[in-house]
């Protein structure tokens, strides 16, 4: 979700592009309170995580950092499964720049 809020939203026409979508993609579209300071906003969500991890026992905590690094690890994963990846990711190239050029 952060990095979503973070540059996701950039990735929005391009990605309605690649694909060949008719109309912008609702994962990137976030509300008017949020798209007006996006900054303030995960400002206070790093602030609501950080209060409420005050009262963790130190093996909650533990065990949290451990499963955000299996996450990230996966999410890598995909990320390297090259044989699927690499003609998919030429085929999205071209769709956006066709996208760009006609759309």
């Amino acid at each position: 979700y952060f990095a979503d809020l973070f540059g996701g939203s950039m990735q929005g026409l391009p990605t309605r592009l690649a694909l060949g979508l008719p109309k912008d993609l609702q994962f990137y579209t976030f509300p008017p309170s949020v798209e007006a300071d996006k900054r303030a906003y995960i400002e206070s969500i790093y602030a609501k995580i950080n209060e409420v991890s005050e009262g963790f026992e130190r093996q909650k905590k533990t065990s949290i950092v451990q499963e955000a690094r299996t996450a990230f690890k996966h999410n890598a994963d995909v990320y390297t499964e090259r044989a699927l990846l690499l003609p998919a990711a030429g085929v999205g190239a071209v769709r956006c720049g066709v996208g760009l050029v006609y759309g």
